[in-house]
C-alpha cells in the first residue's frame, strides 16, 4: 500500500473495483472518511462497503477505465469511464433488460495523510 494520494486513488478503482478486492477496504478507506453519494454521504470502512456492495451486485462485470488523472497535494481527480451490465437493483432501479452501461463520471478525493 501507498501513501501518496494519487497511487491510492489508482489502487482503489483497480485493486478494488476492476480486481474485485473488497478486503481491501479496510486498508485503504480511513475510520474517518466520508463518501459522498447520490444518495447521501457514507462513512469509513463500512459505507465503503455498502457502496461497492450495492454497484457490484447491481452491476457484477464493473470496470473502470481510467482516462485522466489530476494530483495535487492531497487531492486528486479522476476522470473515467465505467461499463457494467446491469443486472440487480441499484437504488430501487432494476434493470428492465439485461444491458451493458457505459457512461463516464469524475472521483473527486482529497486524501490527506493517506492511509
Amino acid at each position: 500500500m501507498t501513501a501518496n494520494p494519487k497511487q491510492l486513488a489508482l489502487q482503489i478503482i483497480d485493486d478494488l473495483w476492476n480486481q474485485k478486492t473488497p478486503a481491501l477496504i479496510g486498508t485503504v478507506y480511513a475510520a474517518n472518511c466520508t463518501i459522498h453519494t447520490p444518495d447521501g454521504m457514507l462513512h469509513g470502512p463500512s459505507g465503503a462497503t455498502q457502496l461497492y456492495t450495492a454497484y457490484t451486485t447491481a452491476f457484477p462485470d464493473t470496470h473502470y477505465t481510467v482516462e485522466d488523472v489530476v494530483a495535487e497535494g492531497e487531492r486528486v481527480v479522476i476522470r473515467f469511464t465505467f461499463a457494467g451490465t446491469h443486472r440487480g437493483d441499484l437504488r430501487g432501479a432494476l434493470p428492465l433488460r439485461v444491458s451493458r452501461w457505459p457512461w463516464r463520471e469524475w472521483y473527486c478525493s482529497a486524501l490527506p495523510k493517506a492511509k
